[in-house]
């Protein structure tokens, strides 16, 4: 149904505002329909194609090819392949824009222990330096 909607502006009562607006006899509704129908035969119905199976039956509007639906099952593998390289693209574009500068909520809200976390590192390495701990115990080896 979505289908049909795309290019239409539709009254408070669902009804094509052009087609209400209109005078004369291209405003009958029928006629009007029977172009729609026609046109639509030469979409595929979304419903069948991805189940096999519509709830409208002949009466769908919408064409109902068996050859396109086993196309689709037999292409599903390709298809979640393709949508998952395409997620992990997004996934490494949000990771660089994190690193160029964009800031997530995630990484807002830890910014603060980050900072903590890097300072108890510094201050460890400074500690560990200036102990000479490092070299006291080769020292002890040695002998």
């Amino acid at each position: 149904s979505n289908e049909r909607n795309l290019g239409h502006d539709y009254d408070d009562n669902g009804k094509d505002k052009e087609e209400s607006t209109q005078k004369g006899p291209t405003s009958n509704p029928i006629s009007q329909g029977t172009t729609d129908e026609a046109k639509d035969k030469n979409k595929q119905c979304i419903h069948y194609l991805r189940k096999g199976f519509c709830r409208n039956g002949d009466t769908c509007r919408f064409l109902h090819d068996e050859s396109a639906h086993e196309q689709f099952i037999a292409n599903k593998d390709k298809r979640r392949l393709e949508q998952s390289q395409k997620d992990k693209q997004k996934n490494k574009n949000r990771i660089n824009n994190h690193t160029s500068g964009q800031s997530s909520l995630l990484r807002n809200l830890l910014n603060n222990d980050i900072r903590r976390e890097r300072s108890l590192t510094l201050q460890l390495l400074r500690y560990i330096v200036d102990c000479n701990f490092l070299q006291q115990k080769r020292d002890h080896k040695e002998k």
